[in-house]
């Protein structure tokens, strides 16, 4: 299965720089644009969440995400 993450921080300035996409608490990938597909093959819930790095401070998602496949489609 493919997913879809996009990570924003419009109000930022000056603007994020990048952002790091977490899975289960470890960092993942970073992108410069907020944007990520990932391929889901493992069966179970997975819980993800980003971190936009910022020159003046990171901030972490208010919200984690989770998204539970369970092999099927």
């Amino acid at each position: 299965m493919r997913v879809n993450f996009t990570c924003e921080a419009s109000d930022a300035n000056p603007p994020v720089r990048k952002f790091q996409l977490y899975g289960s608490r470890e960092p993942l990938n970073v992108s410069e644009s907020g944007t990520w597909i990932k391929e889901i093959s493992e069966k179970g819930s997975h819980v993800y969440s980003c971190l936009a790095e910022h020159p003046v401070g990171n901030v972490a998602s208010a919200k984690n995400v989770t998204l539970t496949f369970n092999g099927e489609f």
